[in-house]
């Protein structure tokens, strides 16, 4: 007889509030913030009038715990694509190198945040992701009070990628994703993450075209007719649309595991 599969606590985060998807179908919200400045105690006051219901609803959680994915609004996160050497490098000197990449952003308090990467299939360009080490924490403190445990934190760029990268193809491009306001564009090249832009953006092509160009001017690249580009929206992709096209999985690191 095939086991059923474990199901998942699904937690979204971000200033526009909290969703939280239990098992059984449980879902709750919340119209309380979280934005990249709240305190640990404002985090986990949050979060204690939203998951001891779905812990009654879910019954006897399994042995270590419900697992829990996290979902954090792209505003809660730094993000970009740096360049350097990653092909082959230890552990210890990929954590060394993605720290000073932050560090020219942060400073000293580069020492607050959370760290996520992925490297690049060309081994030049890296994924680099932060975000403030109190709210992973936080959240985190807040799960295991109820038995749940973190599979996964991720912003809601990354799961828009990775719901696309199932049927999407595209090693030579930009990919664009629109939510809440924000465009984040991605040059690709050969498969790899080249360059990421991040700015305000309405959904008129018009508006997101010009946004594509200025990232590849930026980069001494240039848009014309031929220049693919995927626009991943807040539902995943039609996959009869674009075949054809894959986006492939970011897998953030973090010493060495999935994070």
């Amino acid at each position: 007889m095939s086991r059923r599969p474990m199901a998942t606590v699904e937690l979204m985060l971000g200033p526009g509030g909290v969703q939280l998807n239990g098992p059984g179908g449980r879902v709750m919200t919340s119209g309380c913030a979280v934005t990249a400045s709240s305190t640990a105690a404002e985090v986990e006051a949050v979060l204690a009038g939203l998951l001891p219901a779905v812990a009654e609803h879910a019954g006897t959680p399994p042995r270590g715990g419900w697992p829990a994915r996290v979902v954090l609004d792209d505003s809660l996160f730094w993000l970009d694509v740096v360049q350097g050497d990653f092909a082959s490098q230890s552990e210890r000197v990929l954590r060394a190198l993605m720290q000073a990449s932050a560090a020219e952003v942060f400073g000293d308090a580069v020492a607050t945040q959370a760290l996520r990467w992925q490297v690049q299939a060309d081994g030049r360009h890296a994924l680099l992701l932060a975000v403030p080490e109190v709210l992973v924490r936080s959240v985190e403190d807040a799960l295991q009070r109820q038995h749940m445990v973190v599979e996964r934190i991720e912003p809601a760029f990354v799961r828009a990628w990775n719901q696309a990268a199932s049927h999407v193809e595209l090693r030579d491009g930009v990919v664009a994703w629109l939510h809440a306001g924000q465009a984040i564009l991605v040059r690709m090249r050969r498969g790899s993450m080249s360059a990421l832009g991040r700015e305000p953006q309405d959904d008129s092509p018009g508006a997101l075209n010009q946004a594509m160009r200025r990232l590849l001017a930026r980069h001494g690249d240039s848009v014309d007719e031929h220049t693919r580009r995927l626009v991943l929206a807040a539902v995943p992709v039609n996959p009869r649309s674009t075949p054809s096209w894959r986006v492939h999985r970011v897998e953030l690191m973090r010493q060495g595991v999935a994070a």
